[in-house]
């Protein structure tokens, strides 16, 4: 399986979509970097995952373990399918 990460600012979702498959990625978790609730500078995160087979999955906003545990379910999910 091979997992990608994207930050952009700009219509986030298609931009996701295009680097999954551009970069042949099983998985891509997107953060929208404009928004100045979430990111670097805090202790919350919020990330859209698409996958190759179409699932796509926006987590709320929360903290960065509860993204990573999330990020991880959707992961074995697909590892396992």
């Amino acid at each position: 399986m091979v997992c990608g990460f994207a930050a952009e600012t700009d219509d986030v979702i298609a931009a996701g979509r295009r680097e999954l498959q551009q970069k042949h990625l099983d998985l891509i978790a997107i953060n929208d970097v404009s928004n100045p609730e979430i990111g670097f500078d805090s202790d919350k995160n919020q990330v859209t995952i698409l996958t190759a087979a179409g699932l796509e999955v926006t987590t709320p906003i929360e903290s960065k373990l509860q993204v990573a545990q999330k990020l991880l379910e959707v992961a074995v999910k697909l590892f396992d399918d």
